[in-house]
């Protein structure tokens, strides 16, 4: 039996309470909040919990084994630090924290203290989300075009973070789980019609090195309340619409069909495919469930959790790099983020469409192998920079040379790539380029690539 206090009873924290209650191998113990009318709802509600209006009370208390924090974001650090800090379990509820660093912070001390430490992405627990996952994983839709995804309603508005930071981390872990990567950049605008430094309203962009865009548009200025996220495929495309009681999903057999070639202008004509739409069945059950029992499982079974710290690190690396976007007038800003093990994951096959050089050809540019040495020159002068950009973005720490010396990224000068006898970079060793990163103390590169590359010594 696995005991359990919540921290904050004011909008969700009793949602926590509610479905912990009602889990046979769980005590909901104890709740706290500094509102006593607050308290004495929960003590109605749930006649044996116990109250407290004080965090101190349950960090000490030797019965918890775990710790609900449901307050506002500022307060999620120091809540979920000292816990952790009293050996208790943690869920905290998104956005994690207020900052990478703090973030990182938590990561790192629920590892020394072996808790367990899990976000409150709710959404990743839902039928609907996990069935989107399980379509596109399948290829059904092809490969990921663009994702639009609005999330709008008249408030309600926050007195600490701005609207994206409040509804957008939603969207974000929803595509974070689906693309199973994080962007490159975001840009972001915005504006506040209330509030000068608390923008009410925000378009973001993120920008994603396989290709993919995403467009999450957030706002607590709009009559009517809209939960959607479109994907387009090259294949087919798919709509999930979280309002929806009966088909959150439908997925539209439609597209556009380019054609190969074409010489004249009556050639260049597109096809647009208009097939079926229909629905996939979904086994609904209620999220924040699933996701309550998923965290006692975790803190039975040591197993880490889906919306781990790392989960809730990528969103915040989102939002800060947002945020720095929205005071910089919507200036693209580069995504920094620390990796599970220090190793790139899923992103392996995102540097081949950096190496765009690749896909010039179609735009009559000679090929790699074929042009001047000056035209060589300038292009793998732009692709070292973008290359370098993405290894620090995504959080390389060391590079190997052949002498076996580390560098890191963030000291080095900017880097030039060099060829033996023009060798053309083909999609053979594209291939081997885009699955042959590593993280710390590996080689960075596969053996038949590692030539093409010039590391200039650190500053």
């Amino acid at each position: 039996m696995i005991t359990i206090g919540v921290i904050g009873c004011g909008y969700w924290g009793p949602n926590h309470i509610r479905n912990f209650n009602g889990l046979p191998n769980c005590n909901m113990l104890v709740c706290c909040d500094k509102d006593l009318k607050r308290l004495e709802h929960m003590k109605s509600l749930y006649p044996a919990i116990e109250t407290a209006t004080e965090t101190e009370d349950l960090f000490r208390d030797n019965r918890l084994d775990a710790i609900v924090v449901a307050t506002p974001v500022f307060t999620h650090f120091d809540l979920a630090k000292n816990a952790l800090l009293a050996g208790k379990h943690v869920l905290v509820e998104k956005p994690m924290t207020h900052s990478v660093e703090t973030s990182l912070s938590l990561i790192r001390l629920a590892q020394e203290k072996k808790r367990v430490l899990m976000v409150g992405h709710t959404f990743e627990y839902t039928a609907a989300v996990n069935k989107v996952k399980e379509i596109m994983d399948s290829g059904e839709l092809g490969e990921p075009l663009y994702i639009r995804s609005t999330r709008r309603n008249l408030g309600l508005f926050q007195p600490d973070i701005n609207v994206a930071w409040d509804l957008a981390p939603h969207d974000i872990s929803i595509i974070n789980y689906l693309l199973g990567e994080i962007p490159v950049s975001v840009n972001c605008q915005g504006k506040g019609h209330y509030k000068k430094d608390i923008e009410d309203v925000a378009n973001m962009t993120l920008n994603y090195a396989n290709g993919v865009i995403v467009f999450i548009h957030t706002s607590w200025l709009d009559p009517n309340k809209v939960r959607k996220t479109t994907i387009v495929g090259s294949k087919k495309m798919l709509l999930y619409n979280d309002i929806e009681t009966q088909e959150k999903i439908k997925i539209y057999d439609k597209g556009v069909d380019a054609p190969p070639y074409y010489d004249t202008y009556a050639d260049f004509q597109f096809s647009y495919r208009y097939g079926d739409i229909y629905s996939p069945r979904l086994d609904d059950h209620e999220p924040l469930k699933k996701q309550s029992e998923h965290f006692l499982q975790c803190i039975e079974t040591g197993q880490k959790p889906k919306s781990c710290g790392y989960s809730g690190l990528r969103v915040i690396s989102i939002l800060e790099a947002a945020n720095n976007s929205l005071r910089n007038h919507g200036k693209a800003v580069p995504v920094f983020y620390e990796r599970e093990n220090h190793v790139i994951q899923p992103m392996v096959r995102s540097l081949f469409p950096i190496l765009d050089f690749v896909e010039d050809t179609r735009n009559g540019i000679p090929k790699y192998g074929e042009s001047s040495d000056e035209h060589i020159q300038k292009l793998t002068d732009g692709i070292s920079i973008q290359l370098v950009q993405f290894l620090s973005a995504y959080g390389v720490e060391p590079i190997q040379h052949k002498m076996g010396a580390k560098f890191d990224p963030r000291e080095m000068r900017p880097i030039k790539m060099e060829t033996t006898h023009n060798k053309r970079l083909d999609g053979r060793v594209a291939k081997s380029l885009r699955t042959g990163f590593r993280g710390p103390h590996q080689r960075l590169l596969r053996p038949e690539t590692v030539a093409l590359f010039k590391y200039c010594e650190p500053k």
